[in-house]
């Protein structure tokens, strides 16, 4: 597991992080997977190789959706936003 996330942060120091990214990595770590997310209004949208990342980290709480219910998984994610996810888990 370590592995795997050295080479995607390695990857990410030429660009921004996704929110959908950062999904795939939390849901990774913390073993958050799930099914569905039907809150989200774009859920049917997300590309299905995020589905389950996304779907897992929102039910647990530990990334959450906009005020207009959606994840927006395509959105670079800022450091502020990740200081919160971080902290939730």
């Amino acid at each position: 597991e370590i592995l795997w996330i050295l080479e995607v942060l390695t990857d990410l120091t030429e660009r921004e992080i996704t929110r959908a990214e950062i999904a795939r990595i939390i849901s990774r770590v913390t073993g958050a997977y799930y099914d569905n997310a039907a809150d989200l209004n774009d859920f049917a949208s997300i590309p299905e190789e995020f589905k389950s990342c996304i779907a897992g980290v929102y039910e647990k709480g530990i990334m959450v959706g906009d005020n207009d219910g959606k994840f927006y998984p395509e959105r670079s994610a800022t450091r502020a936003e990740a200081a919160v996810i971080l902290s939730k888990i």
